[in-house]
This record gives structure tokens, sequence and C-alpha cells, in this order.
């Protein structure tokens, strides 16, 4: 509540901002609702957003017409604490022009960044920890991101299946993944290169 009413001062009064969150741990109950020209930033694998509840922790939700721009969640972990229906650690819908870097996301039965009709932005310097199919999904609609240094660990183990990371347009570069998913990478009209796949 008070990381969203931050946000909400930020967005009223100056039109964004940055919200900063110091080391430690903070423990949400509902989701963070991300806003146009906001960054959410901590300092680093020791700023923990950890969720309990089946919501989504990190959201940023525009819509046809009137998408949300310019919004960067940098520099922090997202833990999973409870277990329930599957879902996203990080969703943005209508959110274009944007990043997601340098977060840790770990958590069972949980997709890492979720997309949905977002365009142009970047997801990088980020790890993922996961027992999903998914640590990046573009949902097949969402076009030119960049994926890139990114770290994808024991995703999906034991299962098989799945696809690491699915993406249309943008760059998938630089990453390293460690999976038993049946295919790590599927890009569409996208560049691929230079990404270190480990089947495990």
């Amino acid at each position: 509540v008070q990381i969203n009413a931050a946000i909400d001062f930020l967005s009223n009064n100056y039109g964004g901002g940055e919200v900063r969150l110091a080391r430690g741990t903070y423990t949400t109950s509902s989701p963070i609702i991300l806003k146009s020209n906001i960054a959410l930033s901590g300092e680093g694998a020791g700023t923990i957003i950890s969720r309990e509840g089946t919501f989504i922790p990190i959201t940023a939700t525009g819509g046809s017409g009137t998408e949300l721009t310019n919004i960067i969640v940098r520099g922090l972990s997202i833990v999973r604490t409870a277990t329930g229906t599957p879902t996203a650690a990080i969703r943005f819908e209508y959110t274009d022009d944007s990043a997601i870097e340098n977060v840790k996301i770990t958590g069972d039965d949980l997709t890492g960044i979720q997309l949905s009709y977002c365009d142009r932005g970047n997801a990088t310097g980020c790890t993922f920890a996961l027992k999903s199919a998914s640590a990046f999904d573009s949902g097949g609609n969402s076009l030119d991101w960049n994926i890139t240094n990114c770290s994808i660990v024991n995703a999906r183990p034991g299962l098989g299946g799945g696809t690491c990371i699915t993406n249309t347009n943008g760059v998938v570069s630089g990453n390293t993944i460690w999976t038993q998913a049946d295919t790590a990478i599927t890009s569409s009209c996208g560049t691929v290169a230079n990404n270190v796949i480990t089947a495990v």
C-alpha cells in the first residue's frame, strides 16, 4: 500500500518519478501497480518483494489507445512464498517503451515476465530461478522487446515441455539457460545470437 501511495503521489503531482526501495524485505498482499514514467528501483538482490498470495506482484496495465509508457523496474528480487494458481512475477499489458533491468525472480509454478500488447522494451541482466515453462513470454502480441544478458536456471525441472523465452521481433542475445524445457528460445522475425543453452 505504501509503495502504491508513493507511485500515485509521483504520478499525480509530477507526472512520474522514481520510487526507491532500500535493502530489505517488502511483503505484499496486493499488487504493486505501476504507471507511466515511473521507475521502481531497488538496491540489488537484497531488495526483496515477497508475495503472499496468487496475485501478480508487479503490474502495469494500460489499454488500447491508452497505453502506458516509460516504466522501469530495476535492481530488486521477487520471491513467491505462497502456492496457488500459477501466475507471473511481472505482467505488463499495453505498456510500451519500458524496461526490466537486473531483476531476480524466484518461485514455483511462476512465469517470470509476461507481456500482452507491449511494444518496444528491454529485459536485461535479469535472473530467473523458476519451476515454470517460461522466464519471458511476449504472448505472441508484443513486438520489439530485447532480452539480453539474462540467466535462466532450472526452468521446468523434471517436467519437460514448454519454452523458456518466447519473443516476437527484437533481439535475444547473450543469455545463459539451464533447462529441461523442450524448447529454450522461440523467436519470430527477430535476432537470436550468442546464447548459451545447457540441457539438465
